[in-house]
């Protein structure tokens, strides 16, 4: 199963997961319950099929500490009498992006014979790159608008009155969010020593068009962007160190070149364009008043700063376990206590007790990944730094990335081997057997 509609067929079931959408014909009901129902079909049938009865050993302590914060985020309800169930049902949340997960990462083997991490990011890429440039097309398309709207729910009377892009599922800081993370995974794979000229040029062009338009349709997208750049050029000392040979040479010719074409692309659009310059000013305008004022601040980080330093709780209770409210309990479009900080809202809600569950079941997460792959143990705690970032702006988290990648088969490049992985997605990986790699990938 290789073939191209197989692997556009991947690319969809990606966005179904990654960033899930309701049909208008269908409210309530959202692609990733399907994927997620879909993967648990495939779980037990791959199980019982293969006579598997065990969970891999790793995966039971994320299970055990998603269950530990949904528990002391009931107690902290229960406490205080409250009825917002918001991170009471994590564990079911949890559940189903593991659900999802697997139902990607299932068909990644079907196509592959094994899910690396490298596979994983690859298709992430393509896809989120794809929402950026569909949400150029909707901007500039009234007929696909339309459509978009009649078929898909879209909060349209917010985008209306609010300069940026959206796509399908795809709006807001969630999918700012996101994109950071694919923007680190596209830094990954662009560090890879196993890619070719060719491979990293696709690489960098993805991370471009994610990391230019994602700013358009969400700013958080440049907390990837930052986090992606440093990771890109973090081992730039030890290639200094190695022989500089024609084929660097070229890449990083290569690179400058996009850069370079990019830049003068964004320039003539911004000067003549009144639309984009209008979706430049709000992507980038942190960028923008600093060259203009020597400061960099937009007004979503003015008021988390203000948020920060002034909206605390003041009595011991709410430090220990909470007010057991995530939104304001007379206007639920509001926020509980008037502050959207991360770090706030989770102390409002759980107190440090929810929010020390809560770290501590991503930070092991980042530690069972770690302990697979030691060589990639910089890149793991780099996705954690995302997530503890994101909490400054908004109280969400990244768990959608950390299902696939610790659903996947890990670290597998072969630099001797594998062809070119472009536009047109040619296969990467050898033909391993597909029974053997399910006996040897349990979940």
């Amino acid at each position: 199963m290789n073939s191209l509609l197989a692997k556009i067929l991947l690319v969809v079931v990606c966005s179904c997961y990654f960033f899930p959408f309701e049909l208008n014909a269908l409210p309530g009901l959202n692609s990733k319950m399907a994927t997620a129902a879909v993967g648990l079909v495939l779980f037990c049938w791959e199980h019982f099929r293969h006579r598997i009865y065990t969970l891999r050993a790793d995966l039971v302590p994320v299970l055990v500490l998603g269950l530990v914060f949904s528990l002391s985020s009931l107690m902290s309800v229960a406490f205080n009498g409250t009825n917002d169930m918001v991170f009471v049902t994590y564990f079911v949340s949890m559940a189903v992006w593991l659900g999802g997960a697997y139902c990607v990462i299932w068909l990644m083997r079907q196509i592959y014979g094994k899910a690396s991490l490298q596979h994983v990011f690859l298709y992430l890429g393509i896809m989120c790159a794809g929402h950026c440039i569909l949400a150029l097309m909707i901007d500039n398309s009234a007929f696909l608008k339309n459509f978009v709207e009649t078929v898909f729910v879209t909060a349209t009377e917010y985008f209306e009155h609010n300069v940026r892009l959206y796509s399908i599922g795809v709006g807001f800081d969630t999918a700012g969010i996101r994109f950071s993370t694919v923007l680190l995974g596209l830094g990954y794979l662009e560090r890879n020593t196993g890619a070719t000229a060719r491979q990293k040029i696709f690489y960098v062009t993805l991370f471009l068009i994610i990391g230019v338009i994602g700013n358009m349709i969400s700013r958080s997208t440049v907390i990837g962007l930052a986090f992606g750049l440093v990771y890109m050029l973090f081992p730039s000392l030890e290639w200094l160190r190695s022989k500089i040979t024609g084929r660097n040479i070229a890449i990083f010719s290569a690179v400058c070149c996009c850069l370079v074409l990019a830049a003068i692309g964004g320039v003539r659009l911004y000067e003549s364009s009144p639309g984009v310059r209008e979706l430049m000013d709000y992507g980038f305008e942190g960028f923008i008043n600093f060259f203009e004022t020597g400061t960099f601040s937009t007004h979503s980080s003015d008021l988390i700063l203000d948020n920060i330093f002034l909206i605390l709780p003041d009595n011991p209770k709410t430090w220990i376990i909470g007010d057991g409210y995530f939104a304001d309990p007379f206007d639920p479009s509001k926020f509980y206590m008037g502050t959207d900080v991360g770090f706030t809202r989770l102390v409002f809600y759980g107190g440090l007790i929810g929010l020390g569950c809560f770290t501590l079941y991503f930070a092991y997460c980042t530690y069972a990944l770690s302990m697979r792959t030691r060589y990639l143990t910089m890149f793991f705690i780099m996705m954690f730094l995302i997530q503890m970032v994101v909490w400054i702006k908004i109280p969400t988290d990244i768990f959608c990335t950390y299902a696939l990648m610790l659903l996947c088969d890990g670290h597998d490049w072969h630099a001797a081997t594998e062809t070119a992985e472009t536009t047109d997605m040619v296969e990467t990986t050898g033909t391993t057997d597909i029974t053997e790699t399910t006996e040897r990938t349990v979940i």
